[in-house]
């Protein structure tokens, strides 16, 4: 199965973080953990395994109920997390530049429009005034004489 499919299904990075932590666990414990539905763990797991992700192995209890099974994660289900955890910090990185990237902006707009104030108030009143609104949420309050002012 291909390995975004895999990572993309609810609650598959989870357990992949909680068996990183955890080490080997047994798939109730899992579920406790998760507070995940035993079933859909279970096949969550099972194709964790067959993906080679996790590894499963089976521990025969002396009361002859079925085995527990019990799961940790692959060399390819570490280096999987690594993954991830580099994904998260992209993530975190992109989310960071963006909102750097709106507050200088809008110094800019704010800064842009103290001059254009400044310089309508040097003008004389033969200048008059229009208002454009283009549903862009930033009103153009501009004056025919060439200064723009944007307004949210």
């Amino acid at each position: 199965m291909d390995m975004l499919k895999i990572i993309s299904k609810k609650h598959v990075k989870e357990i992949i973080y909680c068996l990183d932590e955890n080490g080997e666990l047994y798939v109730g414990q899992i579920g406790e953990i998760l507070n995940v539905d035993r079933r859909n763990l279970s096949r969550l797991l099972a194709e964790l395994a067959k993906s080679e992700i996790v590894i499963n192995r089976k521990e025969e209890v002396e009361d002859n109920s079925l085995p527990k099974s019990y799961y940790k994660l692959s060399i390819k289900g570490e280096n999987l997390k690594l993954i991830l955890d580099i994904m998260n910090i992209l993530n975190k990185d992109i989310e960071r530049d963006i909102q750097f990237k709106l507050k200088e902006l809008k110094r800019i707009l704010e800064d842009k429009n103290e001059d254009l104030e400044d310089s309508g108030n040097n003008k004389n009143n033969m200048q008059s005034n229009n208002t454009i609104n283009d549903n862009s949420g930033f009103v153009n309050t501009g004056n025919i004489g060439g200064n723009v002012k944007f307004q949210k």
